[in-house]
């Protein structure tokens, strides 16, 4: 309905208004992700004239966006660059993540350490912000190899629905975002030693799939 996407719109600009203040990169990864995916799925299940006014609205509001930063609208762009989000890309790129770093260092080092124990993350100084990396520190490679095929199933069972035609497209729509979201939140952040109830909730998504 018209008034629940307005609704969305001004929720959307609220937490990214938010996050200039929080200087949160992982939201802006998440957020890509999920509207990329969204983009795509709406033109791949979308008839010829639909899918060409979808293509046209996105590239209104893109160019508007555009438009209101380049020309400064209502100091937008003065606010943007004055936020700590901006200050924190100017301290640091994505390039730069030491995240990047410790996960090679997992890699490189994870066969020395099979049963776990944490000797991955003091050997590289901290998590290596990856469920799968984080659990296979702390538990070891058994755990590693059950969340790989764990996740590998349920993105396996979301592909199955999404073929499914008794499945409307809002409904796969919503498990899309969701899903993709989730996944990139995984490969982010240490999800069972930061957000345990993240995991929690995917596992009853995936049942429900």
């Amino acid at each position: 309905k018209r008034w629940e996407r307005i609704l969305s719109i001004i929720g959307m600009i609220g937490v990214f208004s938010y996050n200039l203040i929080l200087a949160g990169r992982t939201l802006l990864v998440m957020s890509a992700m999920g509207l990329s995916a969204a983009f795509i799925f709406a033109i791949v299940t979308s008839t010829n004239k639909r899918r060409r006014n979808i293509i046209i609205a996105v590239a209104l509001i893109v160019a508007t966006v555009l438009i209101a930063y380049t020309q400064n609208w209502f100091g937008i762009r003065e606010w943007i660059l004055g936020s700590n989000l901006s200050l924190r890309f100017d301290l640091m790129s994505f390039g730069d993540d030491t995240r990047l770093e410790r996960k090679r260092m997992f890699f490189t080092n994870m066969f020395s350490y099979p049963f776990g124990g944490g000797e991955l993350r003091e050997l590289g100084g901290g998590y290596a912000h990856e469920l799968f990396l984080d659990a296979y520190s702390d538990a070891g490679l058994i755990a590693y190899v059950i969340l790989v095929i764990f996740v590998a199933d349920s993105v396996i069972k979301l592909v199955n629905v999404l073929r499914t035609d008794h499945v409307s497209n809002d409904y796969k729509l919503l498990l899309l975002c969701v899903h993709t979201a989730v996944l990139a939140q995984f490969f982010l952040e240490p999800i069972i030693q930061a957000v345990p109830w993240l995991l929690c909730n995917f596992c009853f998504i995936s049942g429900m799939l």
